[in-house]
Formats: C-alpha cells, sequence, structure tokens
C-alpha cells in the first residue's frame, strides 16, 4: 500500500539549494520522497498555504512529483470536528494557534498519519493534546518528521520505504522518544 505524506508549508517554504539551514534538509528530504514510493497528500487548505509560502524549487518539485502521478488531492472532511477539538483541549493560551494550523492535524489524522514539518511548537502542542487525551488515539499515532532535528540519513531511509510505522516518529511518543528537542 503505497501511503500519502504530507508536506507542510514551513518545509515548502525553506526548501532550497541554499546551504542556510533548513534548507538542505528540507531539499534532501524532499528528494527523499521523490526517490521513495510516497504520495503527496494536497488539501484545499494547505494548497493555499503553499500559495503564499512555497519556494521555486518546491514548485519545481511538486510539478514533478505531479507529472509522476504522485499527488493526491484529498478534501479534509475533519478539519472542523478536529479543529474544535484541539481548541479545546488546548486551552485558552494556545487555541488560536492550534485553530490555525488545523488543518495540518486534520491532513495527518485523515491521509495515513505522516507529516513532514518544520512547526517544532505545532508538534508540541499536538504531541501534549495526544497524551493528555489517551480517547484521541489516532492523533498519537500521526508521524511527524522535522527535517531540521532528525537525523538526515534516517530520515531518508524512512521516506524512501513509504515512511513505515515507527513509533519513534509518533506524536504521543514525543519528546520521549530519543528524538532531540531544538534549541529556542
Amino acid at each position: 500500500m503505497t501511503r500519502k505524506v504530507v508536506v507542510d508549508a514551513s518545509v515548502a517554504r525553506s526548501c532550497s539549494t541554499s546551504q542556510s539551514p533548513p534548507a538542505p534538509e528540507c531539499f534532501t528530504a524532499l528528494g527523499a520522497i521523490r526517490e521513495g514510493a510516497l504520495l503527496v497528500s494536497v488539501s484545499a487548505e494547505l494548497d493555499a498555504e503553499w500559495r503564499r509560502h512555497a519556494s521555486r524549487f518546491f514548485w519545481q518539485w511538486l510539478r514533478d512529483m505531479t507529472s509522476r502521478r504522485r499527488v493526491s488531492v484529498d478534501a479534509l472532511v475533519r478539519v472542523q470536528e478536529i479543529g474544535g477539538r484541539l481548541r479545546r483541549l488546548a486551552g485558552p493560551a494556545e487555541a488560536e494557534a492550534v485553530e490555525k494550523d488545523a488543518h495540518l492535524a486534520a491532513a495527518g489524522v485523515e491521509q495515513d498519519g505522516r507529516v513532514l514539518s518544520l512547526d517544532g511548537r505545532m508538534r508540541d502542542k499536538l504531541a501534549r493534546i495526544a497524551t493528555a487525551d489517551v480517547q484521541w488515539h489516532e492523533l498519537g499515532l500521526v508521524h511527524w518528521a522535522d527535517p531540521s532535528i532528525d537525523d538526515s540519513d534516517a530520515l531518508c531511509a524512512w521516506l524512501r520505504s513509504n515512511a513505515p510505522d515507527e513509533k519513534a516518529r509518533q506524536l504521543r511518543e514525543w519528546p520521549r522518544s530519543g528524538r532531540p528537542r531544538p534549541a529556542r
């Protein structure tokens, strides 16, 4: 079965041939997706973010993926439900931030649970929510990969091999998985 991966606008913006981090890491991760069998999941919400933020290289990569028939246009049917649940569980201080990126969580839950994003704050919030609400099992199972902090070779191998289940990448395991927390 070919899985889908959701590529966040943070990666779409940062990937380029520049040598300044995280550009090379994002460039390499997108190359690994191209070399593997993953499909790229695109929703209307994500497409709108890409149109505002994506780099020229990302658009070339996406055209190439489209020509290979490796782009899946997917409607997010649960974005309102998931956004509301996130808002309630996040609390007043973080409600606006999680609601703004509810489409990313919804895409992760609805589209095979694979997200490639540089947004560590959102990952941290989703991981907290996933571990606090044990009944929301599907959110905890979302695999979150961050090219800026994950080991590049391991991340690329995972992406090339169709992003198999890997407990350490699941939101419910963050940060206990031993993956490093980025310096802020």
